[in-house]
């Protein structure tokens, strides 16, 4: 019995290394993801750094279609800032603002990103808010 007892936590150490080559999310790192609740695709999503000067490389392989939404995983977990750019303004043709920012953003949790838009007294303007999920 108790060579059994020592060979248990040793299956279940082979058993976490092995499942943390197959894919399983590094420790120490979160997931971002965007909503995009407007009525234009966004062509770029950019989480940069804080500390960086640049923006990187677009984290979208393809336009976020209006109504979708795109998740990024395995982010270190830290302080960054991000940018959302559409392909065209959100609000109309009349409006300007194709670019979203927000600076600043601690990433210790998993994060959303919801973009929208609202229109009060006839003014069109873009809505983003971050929670956690």
């Amino acid at each position: 019995m108790a060579g059994y007892k020592k060979t248990v936590p040793l299956l279940v150490l082979v058993g976490l290394a092995v499942g943390a080559m197959v894919g399983c999310p590094a420790l120490g790192t979160v997931s971002f993801r965007v909503d995009n609740l407007t009525g234009s695709s966004l062509s770029a999503v950019y989480i940069s750094q804080d500390s960086e000067t640049g923006w990187g490389r677009n984290q979208l392989s393809a336009d976020l279609v209006a109504g979708n939404c795109y998740t990024v995983t395995g982010i270190p977990k830290g302080t960054y800032d991000l940018r959302a750019v559409f392909t065209t303004p959100p609000c109309g043709a009349g409006y300007t603002g194709v670019e979203v920012y927000e600076f600043n953003v601690d990433l210790l949790q998993n994060l959303r990103w919801v973009l929208s838009t609202s229109t009060t007294s006839g003014s069109c303007q873009i809505v983003d808010v971050l929670t956690n999920f």
